[in-house]
């Protein structure tokens, strides 16, 4: 009886000690080529254990926490271009898998430095037991949308132009 009792508020106590919130360090890299790859930056990301169910969980705020200072400004999840229903932490069997985090330029107080238009954590999100690091893809204006030069614009100008003179020439 005693030995039962022992178990039932082993399993209580274990069952406690695991539904609380969590925070780790989060490390982002830019993956991407450009004038930011390589760069990293560290934050922390948390949740409440208790709201992670198995076998899929999709955690948005205010049951998720992210956070970076840099430059003296900090990011964290209000500063998602979808907010409040972004970011999103997906979890699958309680593990945590992916996270959809975007920073566009000008949108929610976001300010990033040197042209980049959006920033988004996308790939290969990894735990060590105490840290995730992240990558990240990070797209500056000069890299997305590159400008047509008018000597190479010019003769696609003038066909659709020729075109259309043709057709109203054969209607006539």
């Amino acid at each position: 009886m005693l030995a039962a009792l022992a178990t039932t508020a082993a399993m209580f106590v274990g069952a406690a000690a695991q539904a609380a919130p969590v925070s780790y360090e989060l490390e982002v890299t830019v993956t991407t080529t450009g004038p930011f790859s390589g760069r990293s930056i560290t934050g922390t990301i948390g949740w409440d254990t208790d709201d992670v169910v198995d076998p899929v969980t999709f955690l948005i705020p205010p049951d998720l926490s992210i956070e970076f200072a840099h430059g003296g400004v900090t990011i964290d999840e209000t500063n998602d271009v979808h907010y409040p229903d972004f970011p999103e932490f997906q979890f699958f069997g309680g593990v945590l898998e992916f996270i959809d985090f975007v920073l566009v330029d000008g949108v929610n107080g976001v300010s990033l430095p040197g042209g980049v238009l959006w920033a988004e954590l996308n790939d290969d999100l990894a735990f060590d037991g105490t840290k995730y690091t992240v990558g990240a893809s990070a797209y500056t204006t000069q890299y997305d949308f590159p400008e047509v030069p008018l000597p190479a614009g010019l003769p696609l100008l003038i066909g659709g132009l020729g075109a259309f003179g043709l057709l109203r020439a054969r209607r006539g």
